[in-house]
Order: structure tokens, then C-alpha cells, then sequence
């Protein structure tokens, strides 16, 4: 199953690509856990206020997503 985390910055974020970075970085070890079988994290392709900024996909098994 696939389970998806939608992330939308406040309007005090003025470098969203430092914070895609972070992102990136607090989410690199989740393939470790187990059932976890693949991560991808998008980002926005557009600038318009009512987008979300990162779209961060987890593809898992049902123990995975319990863990």
C-alpha cells in the first residue's frame, strides 16, 4: 500500500528548497524500518498559495505501516 503525507510550509518559510532538504534528510532512514519497502518525496512545481509544497509518498506492507 502506498501511504501519502502532504506537506504545506506557513508563510514564514522563505527557502522552501533548505526545508525539501530537511525533509529529505528526517525521512532517509524510513526504508529501515520494516515493511517500509520505498520512499519518494515530490515537490510542488507550482508557486500558487493554495498548493501543498512536498508530497512525500511511503510505499509499505500493512506491518509497515503499523510501524
Amino acid at each position: 500500500m502506498k501511504h501519502y503525507i502532504i506537506v504545506k510550509w506557513n508563510e514564514k518559510v522563505t527557502d522552501k528548497s533548505l526545508y525539501y532538504k530537511r525533509a529529505c534528510d528526517a525521512f532517509d532512514d524510513v526504508t529501515k524500518i520494516a515493511g517500509v519497502t520505498a520512499l519518494k518525496i515530490y515537490q510542488s512545481n507550482s508557486d500558487r498559495a493554495n498548493r501543498a509544497d512536498l508530497m512525500i509518498e511511503i510505499k509499505c506492507t500493512k506491518e509497515g505501516l503499523a510501524n
